[in-house]
């Protein structure tokens, strides 16, 4: 009754479903086509950093990745190449392409003008280039909040396309009013952040007036900061939502609100930290969101494009902008073109040129394109473009007046005989040979960052002088920009990111220690493009045994999706599953053969036993395997008269080679009459079933009993078989039913003396609790005596 009632409440909240009605309303339609396929939801959070995601994980600032994570997930260290930018790493990540761009703002000698990844014109010109070069990942799917929209069919807030792509395009003003009403108390919820976000930011305004920091930026920096940090962030998560309610194949959002804040105060500030929690709980809503879609078989992956490092403003150190440090630097060479700093103007990240509000609330990026020197100063990295007609002498007298004179800690000379030079105050650094006095030698990807970075350097529009904030004397890095937090450069924090991943994920370069966009690109598309799970049958003592009851593969949500049980069990990794209640041809499943779609799921061996045959529908056990296996019996248990009326019940024997021994596998599923449970049990243990003379130790039988372990048919099957759960030492079963409260152990694997269990587990995780109105009941088991 318990499950019956709850089964029939979730049903009535997935007929009731606000997304499903909303993009139903909206004029979206479903993927049917796509029906219990593969799909892909990824998650970035922009800037945030392995070592801060470690950290936000440990000090409770993130709870639900700390859950996930003891759910199997793994964190991954994720190169970000170089340079560390979001718009290299999803060039890299949607297209395939590796160092698309130099910097965030650089000269292009193709447009013969300064492009700035802010700037909407800019970025699609960059896109255009790479949709020449390799097919965008989002086909097909949608794209929140990026710098490129990744080819998706659907693009919401995407720089490259900011005029298109709104959630509300059809049925408008409808669709509007429908989006309020179904997310009524969301948005209300929304609201009580926002007006909590300004207090905080009110209060942080006040704390940076204390410091010194400049009134107007302080006051600017408030509206912006609830905007992206809570508004943006929400927007974002229901429109994920909606989006794995229509089943689109990948879907790509990125959450900005930890890199707003870093800029603005640093990475390790409270601030950038307390952005963490409400990111936390977006990731934990679409998880969830995904993994309740029938529509498709998601998987949920979550990455950091980048970190970033503590900084400290040139401009508050030296007491005037580099742009005007480094023209001060270039009066003698007036064949340069000398230009005073006066004429620098801006190019800024919402693509406006003369926007002062925006000039002082965005982190500016200086260029004037009409003179030379020209310099584009981003982060703790500057571009300088000579005249074509400057010597490499000329170059390094350059290179030491930055450096004596406008205090710039290290400059680098690109690319000179594929080679690079970094002048500091300390000495000249030839890269590659003294690599290792410029890069952390202790991080993974070492070598092939050096190799990049030489890439990077030897192209045309990287510029011919290159600044840098780094200084290893005085152990401090400074930003070119007024920000308290930056990257775009090459220090370990900067391009350390992480691929927070399933623990079963098949990851490409794994064997590295470490992987890059490109390689998460090729585990995102195998993926989506698989359609059964690799398996690679090792020599092992330990047998993994499962037993499942998986209710017609309705959960108790009342989703319908036999993929969601494979997902259930591929995460625990058994080696024999015996599963019950599966439907095969039955109208109410939609005339699918649900043993064989699982079998297909986890690419393993089944065989299928039908108790109930009505026309071409059926209903019944079956057993997968990994291990080769041969049918022994597949037959009905006895029906006598009087419990005619009642559901028919069966058993399921094979053979399995393990070991070199030949191990005996039984599945059943008793009734929920007492009486003919015992009849049933009398027949499993008589000369038919484990009494058959081909049925000789060792063996296991496993199923839904619908009997407590104490009760009588287990006192008759203690003269062949023992309890896995009491040969596992546990004085008390663990439950397995009802599914998302087991209070009640049903389900059983009894094993013969032979066997030793060494352990016994309830399966446990969210999809577990959901998935069947049973949990999976595992036990790995061990041959005691090997004999051929």
């Amino acid at each position: 009754m318990l499950g019956r009632t709850e089964i029939f409440i979730r049903r009535l909240q997935r007929q009731l479903n606000r997304q499903q009605f909303l993009f139903k309303f909206l004029g979206f339609g479903e993927q049917s086509k796509y029906k219990h396929g593969k799909g892909l939801v990824i998650i970035q959070i922009d800037s945030l950093s392995k070592q801060e995601l470690e950290l936000a994980i440990s000090t409770g600032k993130m709870k639900f990745m700390k859950k996930l994570q003891q759910q199997g997930y793994k964190s991954h260290t994720f190169y970000t190449g170089v340079p560390s930018s979001t718009a290299a790493v999803q060039a890299e990540l949607f297209y395939g392409v590796k160092a698309a761009v130099p910097a965030f703002g650089f000269f292009d000698y193709e447009t013969n003008r300064p492009l700035v990844m802010f700037n909407p014109r800019d970025a699609l010109e960059i896109e255009k280039r790479l949709e020449k070069q390799g097919k965008g990942l989002l086909a097909q799917g949608s794209a929140y909040s990026d710098i490129f929209t990744g080819g998706a069919k659907e693009s919401h807030f995407c720089i490259s396309n900011l005029s298109a792509g709104s959630i509300l395009k059809n049925r408008y003003p409808f669709g509007f009013i429908m989006l309020v009403l179904l997310h009524f108390f969301s948005l209300i919820w929304t609201a009580m952040l926002m007006i909590f976000e300004a207090m905080l930011a009110l209060s942080d305004f006040i704390r940076g007036l204390i410091s010194g920091k400049n009134l107007w930026k302080e006051l600017k920096f408030i509206p912006s900061r609830v905007a992206i940090c809570i508004l943006l962030r929400e927007l974002i998560t229901i429109g994920a939502m909606i989006d794995t309610a229509r089943g689109l194949p990948v879907i790509h959002l990125n959450l900005v609100g930890f890199h707003e804040q870093s800029h603005r105060r640093g990475p390790t500030s409270r601030f950038a930290r307390w952005t963490l929690k409400g990111i936390d709980k977006s990731i934990k809503r679409i998880w969830k969101a995904a993994l309740r879609s029938t529509s498709r078989d998601y998987e949920v992956w979550i990455y950091s494009d980048h970190g970033q490092e503590e900084t400290f403003p040139y401009e508050k150190k030296y007491g005037k902008i580099v742009q005007q440090a480094v023209s001060e630097v270039f009066e003698d060479y007036d064949k340069l073109n000398v230009h005073d700093s006066k004429k620098v103007g801006f190019l800024l990240r919402t693509g406006m040129r003369s926007a002062k509000f925006f000039t002082d609330l965005f982190t500016p990026i200086v260029v004037d394109q009409s003179i030379r020197p020209m310099l584009i100063a981003l982060g703790p990295v500057g571009h300088i473009y000579l005249d074509s007609k400057t010597t490499l002498k000329e170059k390094h007298e350059i290179a030491e007046k930055l450096i004596n004179q406008a205090n710039i800690p290290a400059v680098i000379l690109p690319c000179i005989d594929r080679k690079a030079e970094i002048w500091t105050a300390a000495g000249r650094f030839k890269i590659p040979e003294k690599a290792d006095a410029v890069f952390d030698t202790t991080s993974p990807y070492y070598n092939e960052m050096v190799k990049d970075f030489l890439t990077a350097c030897c192209r045309s529009d990287v510029g011919d002088l290159l600044i840098y904030g780094w200084n290893e004397k005085e152990k401090v890095y400074y930003s070119f920009a007024n920000e308290n937090g930056s990257h775009g450069g090459f220090n370990r924090r900067e391009t350390e990111g992480f691929a927070f991943l399933p623990g079963d994920t098949e990851i490409k370069g794994i064997e590295k220690g470490y992987i890059r966009p490109l390689e998460l690109r090729q585990s995102a598309l195998d993926l989506m493009g698989r359609k059964t799970i690799k398996r690679v049958n090792v020599e092992k003592d330990t047998i993994r045994v499962m037993t499942y009851n998986v209710h017609g593969c309705v959960g108790i949500d009342g989703g319908l999706s036999p993929a969601r049980i494979a997902k259930v069990i591929c995460r625990y990794k058994p080696d024999i599953v015996a599963l019950q209640e599966l439907d095969v041809g039955r109208m109410r499943s939609g005339r699918e053969d649900q043993a064989k779609i699982i079998a297909q799921c986890l690419n393993m061996e089944h065989h299928f036993n039908p108790t109930v045959k009505i026309e071409e529908e059926t209903f019944g056990d079956a057993i997968l395997s990994t291990y080769p296996m041969s049918l022994v019996k597949a037959d009905s248990l006895a029906i006598k008269p009087r419990f005619a009326f009642l559901e028919p019940r069966g058993a399921l024997w094979i053979q399995i080679r393990f070991q070199n021994k030949i191990l005996q596998f039984i599945n059943t599923h008793l009734g929920l009459n007492g009486p003919e449970r015992i009849i049933h049990t009398k027949e499993l243990i008589a000369q038919n079933w484990l009494g058959h003379p081909q049925c000789i130790d060792p063996v296991i039988l496993c199923g839904d009993f619908n009997s407590r372990p104490n009760s009588q048919i287990f006192r008759m099957l203690k003269k062949r078989l023992y309890s896995a759960q009491s040969q596992a030492g546990l004085k008390k079963h663990k439950g397995t039913w009802f599914g998302r409260w087991p209070i009640i152990c049903l389900d059983h694997i009894l094993v013969s003396p032979e066997l030793e269990v060494v352990k016994i587990e309830v399966a446990d995780s969210y999809l577990a609790r959901i998935a069947s109105d049973h949990r999976p009941l595992i036990a790995d088991i061990k041959i005691k005596k090997l004999t051929k």
